[in-house]
């Protein structure tokens, strides 16, 4: 570190970044409590990384005081302990502030050599990040530090994400200067992108071509670039629901990435909540899904359809539902994608959802021609279902005549079937078997 820096941090009546990392280093050994919750949760790590518990925790105790040089497991400990609320809250901000403040002179190569001897880079900076935002404790205004969080932002989890993603969308909105910063300047190169560069020839329109953002602005599409290690989705929530209250993106905009998005960059298996809630932030933004679909159904005539496109298919049919916008249009554009080549399950959705709001017979002799076992099984049990209805009408409606199948059938008529249909059949009690005869052992 040089001089003029360090004696910049003492006029300002900080610590200088290697005091600093002693500083929180001491702090952790010298609680007991504290030094017990770093070592559960590095055990916890290192045991889920190897697949078994490879140390004791009497081991990682003895060994912490190097461990917490690592920036990763000093970043595992200090999630764990900011999100202990039995700790100080002045200690909690304390220790967040310290180790988003050492994220700067770690890229500057200004802390101890041993640190970089550690394989680990920083990680869980925006659980640390988000907690300072939520307590009105993080520096916005040092635009550095913002792009060191979204750097290392890939172990961090969905919740705390979306908190700094909020955050940090109301400054956009608001920060011209961090608009700027995030809309001119490469900040990260994640794995997939680095694989995507090298495979083109580390061409950058290339690039947001393959990722899906090359029909945007140039300032626009390193904008959505930079904030993607941001965006990520698991089974309960989604980072993605909070990108279109981003002012400098209009609807247009959204509705192209939403489109023509090839590759979510997100650890999350769970894809569709992730356009989940694109769709429902786009739907707050006046957006009609119909248009969303009708985008889809025209990369589909161009055979432009990919596997990551089927999300966003089960996306916009559970956001259409719940908001109320499924018509006669929506289904019969869901229609045309039965045809494509897609996922079984993703077919399965789609039979299930266009025949949930047709009843329609057609569906079911359609869904009937396919060799899945799961299409197959559902259609021959929906369509014994429907024969069984049909053959109840006269006694329930006194001899009124069942609607055409093409047609859909309105929920008043089609109601007394759903119910009687969902209702489960008596369960047959098996026959007690009769017990065997012994022949009677012949007389001599």
């Amino acid at each position: 570190m040089s001089r003029g820096r360090a004696a910049r941090h003492r006029a300002e009546g900080r610590l200088s970044p290697p005091s600093e990392l002693r500083w929180m280093i001491r702090t952790i050994l010298a609680d007991g409590r504290l030094a017990k919750l770093a070592s559960s949760v590095i055990k916890e790590h290192i045991d889920r990384m190897y697949g078994y518990p490879k140390y004791g925790l009497e081991e990682i105790e003895s060994e912490l005081s190097w461990r917490l040089r690592c920036m990763d497991y000093l970043g595992l400990s200090v999630r764990a302990i900011i999100s202990d609320g039995e700790v100080d809250e002045g200690l909690r901000v304390r220790l967040a502030s310290g180790y988003v403040s050492l994220l700067e002179p770690y890229m500057r190569k200004e802390l101890p050599k041993d640190v970089y001897e550690c394989s680990g880079e920083p990680a869980f900076a925006v659980e640390a990040a988000a907690f300072l935002s939520g307590r009105g404790a993080f520096d916005w205004s040092d635009q550095r530090t913002i792009g060191h969080v979204i750097r290392f932002a890939l172990t961090s989890g969905v919740a705390a994400k979306r908190a700094f993603l909020a955050g940090l969308i109301d400054r956009l909105n608001v920060d011209d200067g961090l608009l700027s910063f995030l809309s001119e300047k490469e900040l990260h190169r994640n794995v997939i992108s680095t694989v995507i560069s090298i495979a083109l020839g580390e061409n950058r329109g290339s690039l947001f071509s393959v990722l899906g953002l090359g029909g945007m602005e140039e300032r626009k599409r390193m904008l959505v670039y930079n904030l993607m290690p941001l965006l990520d989705a698991d089974w309960r929530e989604s980072s993605f629901a909070e990108l279109p209250r981003l002012s400098a993106l209009s609807d247009e905009d959204l509705s192209r990435l939403f489109v023509e998005l090839k590759m979510l960059i997100t650890r999350s298996p769970n894809r569709v909540n992730a356009f989940r809630g694109l769709a429902e932030g786009l739907v707050e933004r006046g957006v009609s899904l119909r248009l969303l679909l009708e985008g889809l159904a025209d990369r589909s005539a161009r055979g432009e359809l990919f596997y990551s496109d089927e999300p966003k298919l089960k996306a916009l049919c559970q956001v259409a539902e719940e908001r109320g916008q499924v018509d006669g249009e929506f289904i019969d554009i869901v229609r045309e994608f039965l045809g494509e080549r897609m996922e079984t399950s993703t077919r399965l959705f789609l039979y299930k959802f266009v025949y949930r709001h047709t009843h329609d017979r057609n569906i079911l002799q359609d869904a009937l021609q396919w060799r899945a076992a799961g299409i197959r099984s559902w259609a021959e049990r929906e369509l014994a279902n429907y024969e069984r209805d049909s053959r109840s009408i006269p006694h329930v409606l006194g001899g009124a005549s069942p609607p055409p199948s093409s047609c859909p059938a309105s929920p008043a008529w089609r109601s007394p079937f759903i119910v009687m249909a969902a209702q489960p059949r008596p369960r047959r009690v098996p026959r007690t078997p009769r017990p065997s005869r012994t022949r009677r052992p012949r007389r001599a």
